[in-house]
């Protein structure tokens, strides 16, 4: 009978064995922790079973999420302003309030109510109050005899809406006052004048019936076209015509704000100081458009507000005959007759002021610059 003898296995077989078992306990249980971690929970929104995920906050939820939805933001008159600007949803997890950082957990409750609406604030301030523009007397002059001054009122209202809820006037403004008038009684004077130049083909054979007539003419010039055609504009001056200002670039100064009336204003002088060395505060504002605004602009610029009394029409166009009628049969002692010399063709304007020339001859008219017709206005008696 033999005896076998078993031999032990190596310890270091053991240890390792050990520390191989223990790897896969730890595998096994991180494996657990993971999916337990990544696995939803399920949590009721406003009465609907929901899968969020492991870590999940209120915030994430999300506004969508709940049946509630913020109030409105209302104006003062009670119509919505701003919808949904009013104060948020109030989220309840398991019947208390939840912040929105809280984390939720599986069989958790989420309850949403409505936010309140809320009124806008409201807002007191003094608003300038326009004064109006009385024209006193008939005539083609203009001058501005007394100046308007605004007046203030106080007013509340919405501060987002801008609804008015009241108003009330602590200063009244006081009007202006703006005198039409003819020149001296009996001075059969007209004034030609001419718009929106200088344009170089239609203002040159303008200045070329002017010089042979022997005629005056006053060119309100824009300074964008100033700036385009500088030879043209010193012409004008070189063969003795008045050339004023119809500012920078035809804007209607009653649509503009001041400062740009201001810039308009400038920039047209500007231009024709710049090209043709001339000085000038006569405007004919664009359109013939004045307001309160513009009216006030003018005053601190110190500028002569030109007009006129007799349309010649030639900017719709007409023929030349047509154009030479509309001015023969209108002028009268003392008018600014319009024309135009830029602004596109005015082909149909140089062949009719041949005529109207001869005819206003014929009746005996003698032709003057606006600013010539001005100072016969205030020659003395």
């Amino acid at each position: 009978m033999s005896n076998d003898v078993i031999d032990r296995p190596p310890r270091s077989r053991v240890v390792w064995g050990t520390v191989a078992g223990a790897i896969v306990i730890l595998l096994v249980l991180a494996l657990t922790a993971g999916w337990a971690a990544s696995r939803p929970s399920t949590v009721t929104v406003d009465g609907v079973s929901r899968e969020v995920s492991n870590g999940a906050t209120v915030r994430t939820l999300g506004p969508g999420t709940y049946r509630s939805s913020a109030g409105d933001m209302l104006a003062v008159d009670g119509t919505v302003t701003r919808v949904r600007g009013g104060q948020p949803i109030q989220v309840l997890r398991n019947g208390h309030p939840a912040t929105p950082d809280e984390l939720l957990h599986s069989g958790d409750v989420i309850v949403s109510r409505p936010g309140a609406d809320l009124r806008e604030s409201l807002e007191t301030t003094e608003v300038s109050v326009p004064f109006a523009i009385s024209y006193l007397g008939k005539g083609s002059l203009i001058e501005e005899r007394v100046p308007g001054v605004p007046g203030v009122r106080l007013v509340t209202r919405g501060a987002l809406s801008g609804v008015e809820v009241s108003s009330t006037v602590l200063i009244q403004p006081n009007d202006a006052v703006v005198q039409r008038f003819h020149p001296r009684a009996g001075t059969k004077v007209v004034a030609l004048t001419f718009d929106d130049g200088p344009w170089p083909k239609s203002t040159e054979a303008i200045l070329d019936v002017l010089k042979r007539e022997q005629v005056p003419g006053t060119f309100f010039m824009l300074g964008v076209r100033v700036k385009k055609a500088p030879a043209v504009a010193r012409r004008v001056v070189a063969e003795g015509h008045q050339v004023a200002n119809h500012t920078l670039g035809h804007r209607l100064l009653t649509k503009e704000k001041p400062k740009e009336i201001k810039h308009q204003i400038r920039g047209g002088a500007a231009a024709i100081k710049k090209y043709t060395g001339v000085s000038t505060r006569w405007l004919r504002p664009p359109y013939g458009g004045m307001n309160a605004k513009s009216w006030k602009v003018a005053r601190v610029e110190k500028v002569h507000v030109v007009i006129w009394d007799v349309d010649s029409k030639d900017w719709t166009k007409p023929g030349a005959q047509k154009i030479a009628s509309n001015v023969v049969r209108h002028a009268k002692p003392g008018s600014i007759i319009l024309m135009h010399d830029g602004g596109g063709d005015r082909s149909q304007t140089v062949k009719a002021l041949p005529t109207i020339i001869k005819k206003l001859r014929a009746k005996g008219y003698l032709f003057v610059t606006v600013e010539e017709l001005y100072a016969v206005k205030r020659a003395p008696k």
